[in-house]
């Protein structure tokens, strides 16, 4: 949501929580910032993010209405269509 909307970001994953360290390499990759935890030893790059804050604006295609018709189509084809054709062979 925040890319989406392009809000800043500062990203400090949980620690021993895997989907946090694959979240924040990928958003790193980006060019958010990201820092291994909220310690004072980070308090430079805190202090720069807070006085330049990185924001970063991904636009997300809305494919929703495409992967509607795949999935529709694939049903009829598999259920409506096949069973149909099965009705007719044994009559």
């Amino acid at each position: 949501e925040a890319l989406f909307l392009g809000k800043p970001l500062l990203v400090i994953p949980i620690k021993k929580q895997i989907e946090q360290a694959y979240n924040a390499a990928a958003l790193q990759k980006i060019g958010v910032p990201c820092l291994d935890d909220f310690s004072l030893s980070y308090l430079e790059e805190i202090t720069k993010w807070i006085e330049d804050p990185v924001s970063i604006k991904l636009e997300f295609k809305n494919e929703l209405s495409a992967l509607v018709d795949e999935i529709s189509i694939t049903y009829i084809k598999d259920n409506l269509l096949n069973n149909k054709s099965s009705a007719t062979a044994n009559s």
